[in-house]
C-alpha cells in the first residue's frame, strides 16, 4: 500500500544523527541530550491536507529527494488560540523515539492530549481498517459513547457554517468545495463563536454509509451498535478517568456564566444523545436530571462539586464506565478499569483558586506519565503508572514487569471490577501512594444514567454524503504507518 513506509533493517550510522532507509527516501534523525534514545521529528506519514484536500481522505505520502532532516520539533496542526489560528494544515506527520533500529520491540502511538483524542483511540479501536493494525489500547478520559465522539448532525453542521459564511442555497458537494477553499482565519471565527451547552461539537467523526465506499468505512455504526455486536478486534483494553474530570468545565464556570445559565434554563444542557418525543418530555427529563445532582438547591458558586460531578459524569465518567461495560460483554477478559484520584504534588497548578478541588482533575493522569515538574514524592506513582502502561505494551496485561502489583482483574458481566488509584501530600515532599482493587464506585449514578438511556438514548445514523464533508481517515491511518515502522 503506498501509504505505508517500511524501515530497512540496515541503518547507516554517520557521526551520531541516525539514519534510516525508507521507501520515502534517507530520513535523518538525531540522538537526543536528555536521554539514550534517537529522535525522529516531522516524518510525513501522507500528504498535504489543505486547499482542496481540507476534510477528504490522506493523499499519498512525499517522497524526499534528498537526506529529509527530521529535526523540526515544532509542526502542530492548524487550530485555535487566543492569538487566533496557531500551526498548519500541512501536519499528518510523526514523531519517533527509540532506543535503537535493529531490535523489534511493542510501538505504542501516542495520540496528543485526552478526552477528544482518547475518544479517537476508542474509535480506531472499533473501526474495520484497524483489524489487525492496533493489537492493544488505553484509553484515559474520554470514550467513543460520549455525546461528544461522534457527530448525530454533520451535515447540518456544515450547512449552519455555511450559512455563517454566507455559502446560502448551496449543494451539499458545492458547499464541501467552498468550505474547503475557505481561509483558516475566516472559519476560525465561525468555529469559535459558538458555545455548546449539549455536550456535542460542531464537528466530529460520523456514521458513514458503508455503501459509498465499502473498503474505506471507518465507522460503519453507532458505537455502542459495534459494541453489542462484537464485530471489533478482542484487543486488550485498558480505560481510565479521575475522580475530577467535572474541572474541563470550570473555565465555563468561572469565565462563561455556565452556572446562572444552568440556573435559568437547565434543559439547554441536557446531552445531545438523548432524544425526546416533545418539548415538555424533554422539560420534565431535564428536571429529574436537575433533581438527581442539585436536589432542590440554585445553581451558583455554592453547589460548584455538583456542577463539577454534572459535567464530568456526561462528558467522561458515564461514558467510560459505560463503554468499559458494553465492551466487557463481548470481550471477555480483555477490558480493565482504573479511577484515578491522586492528588500528589500537581494540583499546584490550579488554575482557578475560585473553584476548590478534592481529587486529581481533568488530564492529571499525563503529568505522571510525562513527568511534568513532579516532586521526589512523586516517584512512586509515576513509576507505577509508567510499569502499568510499559507491561500492557509487552504482555497485554497492564502489570509491571520486575515486581508483585496491587490484583486487578479484568471486567466481568457480573462484576464491575477497577483499580482505585489515590493519596496526596500530607507533608512537604511527603506523599501517600495507595492502590486497591474496588467495585463500582459510582454506582449510584451509573444505575441512574442506565435508566435514563434505557428510556431515551439514540444513535447517529449513517450519513449518505459524510466522506465530503467531514472524516478522520488520517487518524487510522497512523496506525497503519506506525505498526509497520519497526
Amino acid at each position: 500500500m503506498w501509504l505505508l513506509v517500511f524501515i530497512c533493517v540496515l541503518a547507516i550510522s554517520r557521526a551520531q544523527d541516525p539514519r534510516v532507509n525508507t521507501t520515502q527516501g534517507i530520513i535523518v534523525g538525531r540522538r537526543v541530550l536528555d536521554g539514550d534514545y534517537l529522535s525522529f521529528y516531522g516524518i510525513h506519514y501522507a500528504g498535504d491536507t489543505s486547499g482542496a484536500n481540507r476534510f477528504k481522505a490522506p493523499t499519498p505520502a512525499p517522497k524526499y529527494p534528498g537526506d529529509y532532516h527530521a529535526i523540526d520539533t515544532d509542526v502542530i496542526c492548524a487550530q485555535p488560540s487566543y492569538r487566533g489560528i496557531i500551526g498548519v494544515e500541512n501536519c499528518l506527520m510523526l514523531n519517533i523515539f527509540t532506543k535503537n533500529l535493529t531490535n523489534s520491540k511493542p510501538v505504542m502511538v501516542w495520540i496528543e492530549g485526552e478526552d477528544y483524542e482518547t475518544a479517537m483511540v476508542d474509535l480506531i479501536t472499533l473501526s474495520p481498517l484497524s483489524n489487525d493494525l492496533v493489537h492493544k489500547a488505553l484509553v484515559l478520559s474520554g470514550s467513543a459513547l460520549a455525546p461528544w465522539a461522534v457527530s448525530f448532525n454533520p451535515i447540518e453542521s456544515a450547512q449552519y457554517v455555511g450559512e455563517k459564511l454566507e455559502y446560502t442555497h448551496k449543494s451539499r458537494s458545492e458547499l464541501a468545495k467552498l468550505l474547503a477553499r475557505t481561509d483558516l482565519n475566516v472559519l476560525n471565527g465561525v468555529l469559535t463563536d459558538n458555545e455548546f451547552y449539549n455536550a456535542s461539537l460542531l464537528f466530529a467523526p460520523c456514521v458513514e454509509d458503508v455503501n459509498l465506499n465499502p473498503n474505506l468505512t471507518v465507522l460503519s455504526d453507532a458505537p455502542i451498535n459495534i459494541l453489542r455486536s462484537g464485530k471489533y478486534s478482542k484487543i486488550p483494553y485498558v480505560a481510565g478517568y479521575t475522580d475530577r474530570e467535572g474541572t474541563i468545565r470550570a473555565q465555563q464556570a468561572v469565565l462563561n456564566n455556565w452556572l446562572s445559565k444552568m440556573e435559568m434554563n437547565f434543559k439547554d444542557f441536557i446531552q445531545a444523545d438523548l432524544s425526546f418525543k416533545d418539548d415538555s418530555n424533554k422539560t420534565s427529563v431535564a428536571q429529574e436530571i436537575r433533581e438527581f445532582y442539585f436536589a432542590k438547591k440554585t445553581i451558583n458558586m455554592d453547589v460548584i462539586e455538583d456542577y463539577l460531578d454534572y459535567h464530568g459524569d456526561v462528558l467522561i465518567l458515564i461514558p467510560v464506565m459505560r463503554g468499559a461495560r458494553e465492551r466487557a460483554l463481548t470481550s471477555p477478559d480483555n477490558v480493565r478499569l482504573f479511577e484515578y484520584a491522586y492528588r500528589g504534588s500537581r494540583n499546584s497548578d490550579w488554575m482557578y483558586p475560585s473553584i476548590p478541588i478534592n481529587g486529581a482533575k481533568h488530564g492529571a493522569i499525563l503529568n505522571y506519565l510525562f513527568n511534568f515538574d513532579l516532586k521526589i514524592g512523586d516517584k512512586t506513582a509515576q513509576e507505577s503508572i509508567t510499569k502499568r502502561i510499559v507491561g500492557l505494551a509487552f504482555t497485554g496485561k497492564p502489570f509491571p514487569m520486575d515486581y508483585n502489583s496491587t490484583t486487578w482483574d479484568a471486567i466481568t458481566p457480573q462484576f464491575m471490577h477497577m483499580l482505585y488509584i489515590s493519596g496526596s501530600e500530607v507533608a512537604n515532599e511527603l506523599i501517600l501512594y495507595k492502590e486497591e482493587m474496588q467495585g463500582n464506585l459510582n454506582q449510584e449514578r451509573t444505575e441512574f444514567w442506565s435508566k435514563i438511556f434505557d428510556r431515551y438514548y439514540t444513535t447517529p445514523k449513517p450519513v449518505s454524503s459524510a466522506h465530503s464533508l467531514i472524516g478522520f481517515y488520517a487518524i487510522v491511518f497512523i496506525a497503519q504507518f506506525i505498526t509497520k515502522l519497526l
